[in-house]
């Protein structure tokens, strides 16, 4: 099993949720700094300066995110058109 190391705050929240050890190791990833901003502000409708990187206005909105927390990994299936 590969485990991802989750700073003891968000350990303790989930291993008190009832998830499954293994499966919340797996999925779940501690997120401090700029690194949310990978996770969560990869949409093509939010807005970017021509260089690719996030307007201003936007960095002050979500700067709240840099405090750290924590995030799920979801994997998507891709669909596929059978002929």
């Amino acid at each position: 099993m590969t485990t991802i190391s989750l700073e003891n705050q968000h350990l303790t929240e989930w291993l008190n949720s009832c998830v499954d050890e293994e499966i919340f190791h797996l999925n779940v990833r501690s997120l401090y700094g700029t690194t949310p901003y990978e996770y969560l502000l990869y949409s093509p409708k939010i807005s970017r300066r021509n260089d690719g990187r996030l307007r201003d206005r936007d960095l002050k909105k979500y700067q709240h995110i840099e405090l750290g927390g924590w995030c799920a990994v979801v994997l998507t299936r891709s669909t596929t058109t059978h002929r």
